[in-house]
């Protein structure tokens, strides 16, 4: 979650037209987690098209966003923002996402996030170590439309290889 601040709300600032939306100066994260950075476009009923950003602090609100992009919304990037136990390096990233998948671990069995980069790495949110061959119940829970389309039915041909693989192996 984001946290705002009253001295970071810019009410002389705000070119909002719809009721309940604020403009903020800055908006701070209370502990290291993931986030994302979606850029996209909507198309008003009178085909008038604007470019927006959003930052989103959850799976939960990309999925809705992208359950919107079918209608007048189109998803035209998506940034992971990972802190360094996610990504493995000294610090903060901001890297092209590409699809979001789900799974369970197979003993602790919470739900765990894979972030798949545009480069074809993937990240795992979770605090267990857990290899991809091990998860349980994949299902692919965003897919950015824009990226290639062959790399992405191999990778979901490798992943559903590995679910098998794994429910083969731990029966």
């Amino acid at each position: 979650m984001f946290r705002t601040f009253s001295n970071g709300h810019s009410p002389g600032v705000s070119n909002c037209q719809c009721t309940g939306e604020y403009i903020w100066s800055f908006v701070s994260l209370p502990d290291e987690a993931t986030w994302f950075y979606a850029s996209f476009s909507i198309t008003s009923p009178n085909m008038n098209t604007r470019q927006e950003t959003m930052l989103l602090s959850s799976v939960a609100q990309v999925i809705e966003l992208f359950r919107k992009s079918w209608e007048a919304v189109k998803v035209s990037q998506l940034i992971l923002v990972s802190p360094k136990q996610i990504n493995k390096s000294s610090g903060w990233l901001m890297e092209p996402l590409v699809e979001i998948w789900s799974g369970r671990h197979p003993v602790q069995c919470d739900n765990v996030f894979i972030f798949t980069l545009a480069d074809g790495r993937q990240y795992f949110d979770s605090p267990h170590s857990i290899k991809h061959s091990d998860l349980r119940d994949l299902e692919c829970l965003v897919s950015l439309p824009a990226h290639d389309r062959e790399n992405r039915r191999a990778r979901c041909q490798n992943v559903r290889g590995n679910r098998e693989a794994a429910t083969v192996r731990h029966t």
